[in-house]
């Protein structure tokens, strides 16, 4: 929850629209009942119930062309290279870096009237 609230300010300040969900199978539900409302989703890779490479395959059935940026702390099976491969638009590491952060977001959307699900 504290990544999640830290990435909701960051970007919330920036112009974004954030929904900020802490479960991840209730970002999953709230996906599919409106899969277009999304415009891009944050997850971590490690979170009760299951894991952000669960979701972000679950999301990418339903849209394939969502961007995902996927951030972890250290892991020796997920980073830049397997996040993509997963279908992943980015990574992240923890401690996140608010310019790195806003790259990838930027990097990844149109302007900030984009709508972010971060699911952390």
């Amino acid at each position: 929850p504290a990544v999640a609230t830290f990435l909701s300010l960051v970007l919330t300040h920036l112009g974004y629209d954030v929904t900020t969900v802490n479960d991840p199978a209730q970002a999953l539900a709230q996906f599919r009942d409106a899969p277009f409302d999304v415009d891009l989703v944050i997850t971590d890779q490690s979170m009760p119930g299951f894991s952000g490479d669960v979701l972000l395959g679950a999301m990418l059935e339903l849209r394939p062309d969502l961007p995902v940026i996927m951030c972890t702390a250290f892991s020796l099976e997920m980073g830049d290279r397997a996040a993509r491969r997963l279908g992943a638009r980015g990574y992240l590491s923890k401690p996140i870096e608010v310019d790195e952060l806003v790259h990838l977001v930027s990097e990844s959307l149109a302007p900030p009237t984009s709508r972010i699900t971060a699911a952390v």
